[in-house]
């Protein structure tokens, strides 16, 4: 067995295994003893792109089942500075085979995307093991900040607009297969109220990746009250 990992973007290279119904959990040929199920390409009609959210998320609950303490850790980080607590837990034994290489902002929304999932099931102790950090609106980044918690803040302040008109089909995205019918018209409904949630004169290149990182992160989240926006004070 031949497993690749690598912390850049995300790519997809490797044997397709055929589709079968799967438990979270599998063991090695020759052995009892269980381990998480590993990521795996599987036989499906997918595009490229659905494939690629998929492998992620799949790697994403392997990740939080082999190493629950260290996933906590780097989702308590702010962006920028999770990078390295990332790398530490993604593992290759969660990559059944092939080569996969990611960002670790694209495993930070696959990782919240997995715990939301979970969270819609009433998984018990789950905001014990991974305690959702508060939506913070009353400091945001500086232009000095690093591009990634810049990023990640107006990617959660997007998500909080679109929630206000579409958001059932925000947790239908999350929430549902990738590229599944349920999750193609949820995207269908949602994509159109982008433009309203934009600053204007600012144009955006949005992956469905990124848009599925930053739904996830402001799903889970949300399960505890916001930071309010700081009210400017009058002289």
């Amino acid at each position: 067995m031949k497993r690749r990992l690598a912390t850049t973007a995300l790519a997809l290279v490797g044997l397709a295994a055929p589709a079968v119904a799967q438990s979270a959990y599998d063991k090695d040929t020759g052995t009892l003893i269980s381990h998480p199920r590993r990521a795996e390409q599987a036989d499906k009609k997918q595009s490229d792109d659905e494939r690629g959210r998929d492998m992620m998320n799949q790697f994403a609950r392997c990740i939080i089942d082999r190493s629950p303490e260290g996933v906590a850790a780097a989702i308590a980080l702010a962006p920028g500075d999770d990078s390295s607590a990332f790398n530490r837990v993604a593992s290759d034994e969660c990559l059944d085979q092939g080569r996969m290489s990611f960002s670790p902002a694209l495993l930070r929304g696959a990782v919240f995307g997995e715990l939301y999932r979970r969270q819609t099931k009433g998984v018990k102790n789950l905001s014990v093991k991974f305690p959702p950090q508060p939506l913070d609106w009353s400091a945001p980044p500086s232009p000095e900040s690093n591009t990634r918690a810049r990023t990640n803040y107006f990617m959660l302040w997007m998500s909080d607009c679109v929630e206000k008109t579409n958001g059932a089909e925000m947790r239908t995205i999350v929430g549902a297969p990738v590229g599944s019918p349920a999750q193609e018209a949820a995207y269908a409904a949602v994509i159109p109220s982008l433009g309203p949630c934009v600053p204007a004169g600012q144009k955006l290149a949005i992956s469905r990746a990124m848009l599925e990182a930053a739904f996830a992160e402001y799903l889970y989240r949300s399960a505890v009250p916001a930071k309010p926006a700081a009210v400017e004070k009058k002289p």
